[in-house]
């Protein structure tokens, strides 16, 4: 996908911005574990200096996520922003998450990892369905049932024995 690369060479010292719009074809371009799709709107505001730039990302948009309560597909709202520098070297490196270095030799930035690893990182480590009106996940009824009658605990006699305990407060 070469609308992911940015040609930084030809740009003039200063801002540049760049708008991305993604959808299912973008997710799909991953091998990811999880099934992921969505829309989003990606933002891109691009400081350019003489040693170096910043790239400041801002995400929103709708994933559509599978629940881990029920295995229902839901949306998930994303809104979300991350930053990350760009140094030139002698070769590329990464010195942490937010601060890359690549080869001064280099004339072009394919963010589109980038903007894939964000866009995971904005997702929620425990995805459930939204709650509704009463409070409640909205998850399907009838596969939490299931797992209710599933998930009961059998009574451990170890623990039984501690139940004729009386405590007295004084």
């Amino acid at each position: 996908m070469e609308e992911f690369v940015i040609p930084f060479k030809g740009l003039d010292v200063g801002n540049h911005t760049f708008e991305y719009k993604i959808g299912d074809t973008f997710f799909e371009s991953f091998e990811y574990l999880e099934n992921i799709s969505g829309n989003a709107d990606i933002f891109i505001d691009m400081l350019k200096e003489p040693n170096m730039m910043v790239f400041n990302f801002s995400f929103k948009g709708k994933l559509n996520l599978r629940c881990d309560r029920c295995l229902g597909n839901f949306e998930h709202n994303i809104n979300g922003s991350k930053q990350l520098i760009v140094k030139y070297g002698d070769k590329f490196s990464e010195e942490s998450e937010e601060v890359i270095v690549i080869p001064v030799t280099e004339s072009r930035l394919n963010i589109k990892q980038y903007i894939f690893e964000y866009l995971c990182l904005l997702v929620p480590v425990w995805k459930v369905h939204p709650d509704n009106e009463d409070g409640e996940p909205d998850c399907d009824p009838e596969i939490v049932d299931r797992i209710d009658k599933y998930s009961k605990p059998d009574n451990d006699p170890r623990w039984d024995a501690l139940k004729g305990f009386k405590i007295e407060k004084k």
